[in-house]
């Protein structure tokens, strides 16, 4: 799978998501640093490139105006997908737990997943 880690990731996350044999882009360091969560979405959809965050609401709210602007025939391109959480997750688990939603879940694109914890699954929010 191809993912971009926003600034709220962790460069440790890029290189174990490498290893797995996933693509990983994190902002930093491709001179992404400091820029709105739009241009971080704008850039993950026209790269084709699941964004990872911990900043759900600011991308929940990117994903529906995504959509809705797709759906409505204003953008024709939808977006890669979006995956967070309702927490910040150990680097090590949160690796793990990217690489079972990529081995499971091969159609993302303009859905957003949610981790949950407590049910230990992923659940897709379309809006």
């Amino acid at each position: 799978m191809r993912f971009y880690l926003d600034e709220d990731q962790n460069g440790d996350l890029a290189r174990l998501l490498t290893a797995q044999g996933h693509e990983a882009v994190y902002a930093p360091a491709v001179g992404r640093a400091e820029l709105p969560d739009t241009e971080h979405f704008r850039y993950a959809a026209a790269a084709g490139l699941t964004l990872v965050t911990f900043n759900r609401e600011d991308f929940l709210a990117l994903h529906r105006y995504w959509t809705a602007l797709c759906h409505w025939g204003v953008i024709s391109q939808p977006h890669a997908g979006v995956l967070t959480t309702f927490r910040q997750i150990e680097v090590g688990e949160w690796s793990g737990l990217l690489h079972q939603f990529a081995q499971g879940y091969q159609e993302v694109g303009n859905q957003l997943y949610y981790w949950l914890p407590r049910e230990r699954t992923w659940a897709a929010r379309n809006w």
